[in-house]
């Protein structure tokens, strides 16, 4: 049975039919990465959908700037269904144009912030994945 998540009454928090596990917006956001729908023929390389709220507090912290941002935007193009993010870092800065360290630096930041999660050691390189949950930490 696949997972289907249905909105709960309040509007803030959903269940999901396979587990019946609830997930609600206390402390974090929902992001639904769905594995096909009407926009996979459209983006046929794949997409994600996610809430509206955390992208305005990403733009909002004044830490994250150009480099850090346009690594973040080239994970989430990298991102699979599983909300797997398995690239080496050589790779993103040849991508970017970028030198090496300012990649490591820029994922140390994200992770840091708990922006991405680092996840397991696949080869030479770390998995990373969005957290599902991601709000500021606490000043």
């Amino acid at each position: 049975m696949r997972n289907k998540f249905i909105p709960l009454g309040d509007g803030e928090s959903y269940v999901n039919t396979s587990t019946g596990e609830v997930i609600d917006d206390e402390g974090g956001f929902f992001a639904y990465v769905p594995r096909k729908s009407a926009l996979s023929k459209l983006y046929p390389k794949g997409f994600y959908a996610m809430a509206q709220d955390p992208l305005i507090m990403l733009a909002q912290d004044d830490d994250l700037t150009g480099e850090v941002y346009k690594v973040l935007l080239y994970l989430c193009g990298k991102l699979n269904y599983d909300n797997e993010i398995l690239i080496p870092q050589t790779e993103i800065a040849q991508a970017l144009k970028i030198r090496p360290p300012h990649v490591s630096r820029a994922i140390k930041l994200l992770c840091d912030k708990d922006i991405i999660l680092k996840g397991h050691k696949a080869g030479n390189s770390w998995s990373y994945r969005l957290n599902p949950t991601y709000r500021p930490l606490a000043e």
